[in-house]
């Protein structure tokens, strides 16, 4: 807002600018427990689901004592990890796939097992 004091806009006035700026809530950090439980449980590549469990654990634990940094961390970490787990599995059963087919294929075109 402007306020203005004696004459604004003439030489040697003063113009008070002031600045308000707006708090938006903070939103609770996520911690990720159901994905990393469905990481562990279905698509555990190298124990990568088991830590991502562990570290959303960690993070639900920091959010209930109030540490958002702390549970704003460990919960990232856990989400990256979740992701790789996805993709690996993802990754390891379409190769599995692929070379399932490769090998029928291959068993195929010299007439045997068909």
């Amino acid at each position: 807002t402007v306020s203005s004091q004696h004459g604004a806009g003439r030489p040697g006035s003063q113009v008070h600018l002031h600045r308000t700026r707006e708090v938006l809530p903070l939103q609770p950090p996520h911690c990720f427990v159901l994905l990393s439980l469905f990481s562990t449980f279905f698509c555990n590549v190298c124990c990568l689901g088991f830590t991502a469990l562990v570290f959303s654990f960690k993070a639900r634990d920091r959010k209930v004592l109030g540490d958002t940094d702390g549970a704003g961390s460990n919960g990232k970490t856990a989400k990256c990890l979740n992701i790789a787990v996805l993709v690996l599995g993802c990754s390891v059963v379409l190769v599995f796939i692929i070379l399932k087919e490769k090998s029928r294929d291959r068993k195929c075109s010299f007439g045997c097992w068909c």
